[in-house]
């Protein structure tokens, strides 16, 4: 009978630990991969940001809280506008395509405790 138990006790110890599962670690920060154009040779830019979700088209512009598309004067004064949004800029990187560079700013953002 003692042969017989101590498997069976070694399986039920093996068993019930490997069923736990690991709880997934709450975000502490969002990103997003902002990409800009211009208008007309320099004097207007468009903004738009990939924020990594599914429901959002590619190429979409950044608009206002009226749904008018974002106009900046330069990419300076869009990335200070996502830094007044609460985004940090983390990284440039510019992909070419038909001999135009075009450049892609990788920014952060802290999530609030509540998200």
């Amino acid at each position: 009978m003692k042969k017989l138990l101590m498997p069976i006790l070694f399986a039920l110890c093996f068993t019930s630990t490997s069923v736990a599962q690991d709880q997934p670690a709450k975000r502490t920060e969002e990103y997003c991969d902002a990409f800009m154009w211009e208008k007309t040779f320099g004097k207007q830019f468009y903004m738009s940001v990939d924020f990594g979700s599914a429901q959002q088209k590619r190429g979409e512009k950044l608009l206002d809280a009226s749904g008018n598309p974002l106009e900046f004067i330069s990419p300076i004064d869009a990335l200070n506008y996502m830094n007044r949004q609460g985004w940090e800029l983390v990284h440039v990187y510019v992909v070419r395509e038909d001999k135009t560079d075009f450049r892609h700013y990788v920014m952060k953002r802290k999530l609030s405790v509540q998200e």
